[in-house]
This record gives structure tokens, C-alpha cells and sequence, in this order.
């Protein structure tokens, strides 16, 4: 018993390492994106369409990572729950996952439906102006 909380515990541990390198890279993305817009598309380095294309993948990055979290706090609860711990803050915790994931599926939606390949402007995926 103890052998199988400790590996439940070490697999909780591991996801967020996993979670929070993932998100790093999903902020650069962002911010290589960002630095485009900024290059005002005359110097930028990114095509239009590149960049729909890595928005995409960003929302669906932060959607995975979303997804997973929601994974590991339900293990967590599930361990607590076993160890006989508090459990409250964990199910306050699923919940907002359950809500982070609504979130991330509209952010997307929102790319994916003005993904348009005969106006490409990156306008269209992060900034209204």
C-alpha cells in the first residue's frame, strides 16, 4: 500500500513537471507570436498563415495542459482520499479545471473559426486591432 502511494505521489509530481515545462514553451510560442505582431508584418517573420497556424497549436497546447491538470488533481483527491486527508481544496481545485477546460475550448473555438485563408492577419487570432 504504502509502495503504491508513494508511486501515485511521484506520478502527481512528475505530470506538474511535465505540465509546467510544457506551459513555458507554450508562453514562448505566445511570445514569438506577439513579437511578430509587434514587427507590424512589414519585418515580421512569421507569415500570416504560420501564425493562425502556431496559434492553433498554442490553444491546443494550454488545452492539453488544461486536460492533464484536471487528470492529476483528480489523482490527487483520489490519493487523499485513500490517506484519509482533507479533501475539500482539491475538489475546489477540480472544479476550476472543469472550468479552465471551458475556457481553453472556447479560446480555441474562437481561433479555429476565424481562421480564414484568404485574409490572414494575426488580428484575427490575438488582438482585435
Amino acid at each position: 500500500m504504502k509502495k503504491k502511494v508513494t508511486n501515485r505521489k511521484n506520478y502527481i509530481i512528475d505530470g506538474q513537471l511535465v505540465n509546467s515545462i510544457t506551459s513555458i514553451i507554450g508562453i514562448l510560442l505566445v511570445i514569438i507570436i506577439i513579437i511578430d505582431q509587434k514587427a507590424n508584418h512589414k519585418t515580421g517573420f512569421i507569415t500570416d498563415e504560420g501564425s493562425q497556424k502556431l496559434a492553433i497549436l498554442i490553444k491546443l497546447i494550454f488545452l492539453v495542459i488544461t486536460l492533464y491538470s484536471l487528470e492529476l488533481n483528480y489523482e490527487s483527491y483520489q490519493l487523499s482520499k485513500i490517506t484519509h486527508q482533507d479533501t475539500s481544496s482539491l475538489k475546489l481545485q477540480i472544479g476550476a479545471s472543469y472550468l479552465s477546460v471551458i475556457v481553453d475550448l472556447i479560446g480555441l473555438y474562437v481561433v479555429l473559426t476565424n481562421y480564414n485563408h484568404t485574409n490572414l492577419q494575426i488580428s484575427e487570432i490575438e488582438n482585435n486591432f
